[in-house]
């Protein structure tokens, strides 16, 4: 193991503002080219039957084992930071500390926007055997109807908060920050693909929310590079109990000379 694994790297200001912001700003681009290019309905169409709907909607695999499997795994993971953030101290309650802030700022980002924006799910559109009518996907919302609260995707934000992981190793680990960048992104990939395939979200809505895990986890990275507090000795306050000392052991040193 060589010193660079073994010893954080120099601080820096942060990440630096292209790093926090070009990932980012990358992935909404797809979002917003996967929307208007139809590869949202296209994804889409490729599970849909076109009879039942989303075949794969609720079926155990994806409702059961993957969907809520999946959220199941965040939160444990969710739980265990917080443990090590109260019973451990230094780098590892920091790194706990700031993983716990990435995840709840990643998905109550989510949460809060899914409640502002009226977007509907896939099998919510008539395209798919539901009610509303897939042209809202080109015109927006009509007056009457009921919001849809589907963008951006919920469950996939609970994977992608895991980008996180990524600030984390690159400050203790940097050899191993690209490796922890592609696993972290697989799982929120993963998250994804269930809720593609059951007709939850389309492709836009869960880029948006790898989007914003991004953006969350590099605005909080430089929490990791801030030096540790080490308490301060009080010259002022100790130099009294000092002097008394040094009087005490002259004292005692001429008494015994006389």
């Amino acid at each position: 193991m060589n010193s660079s694994s073994r010893h954080p790297i120099p601080e820096r200001a942060g990440p630096g503002f292209v790093l926090k912001l070009l990932p980012g700003l990358s992935l909404l681009t797809l979002a917003l080219f996967a929307k208007l290019t139809g590869l949202d309905l296209w994804v889409a169409d490729r599970f849909a039957d076109g009879v039942h709907g989303f075949p794969w909607a609720h079926h155990w695999l994806t409702q059961k084992l993957l969907h809520d499997g999946g959220a199941w795994l965040i939160r444990i993971f969710a739980i265990a930071l917080l443990l090590l953030a109260i019973v451990r101290s230094g780098a590892v309650r920091r790194a706990a500390v700031y993983l716990l802030a990435a995840l709840a700022l990643t998905t109550g980002s989510v949460a809060v926007i899914k409640q502002a924006v009226d977007k509907d799910c896939p099998w919510s559109l008539d395209r798919y055997g539901g009610q509303q009518p897939t042209l809202l996907l080109v015109y927006g919302t009509v007056s009457g109807k009921k919001p849809g609260h589907c963008f951006p995707g919920g469950h996939s934000s609970g994977g992608f908060s895991l980008l996180a992981l990524y600030f984390v190793a690159r400050r203790w680990r940097p050899r191993d920050a690209g490796k922890v960048l592609v696993a972290a992104a697989a799982v929120g990939f993963g998250f994804a693909l269930t809720q593609w395939a059951r007709g939850a979200h389309f492709v836009s809505h869960d880029l948006t929310s790898a989007a914003i895990a991004w953006v969350c986890a590099a605005w909080l990275a430089p929490f990791l590079h801030r030096p540790a507090r080490t308490p301060q000795p009080q010259v002022g306050a100790d130099r009294p109990k000092n002097a008394r000392a040094v009087a005490a052991v002259a004292s005692a040193t001429s008494s015994t000379e006389r």
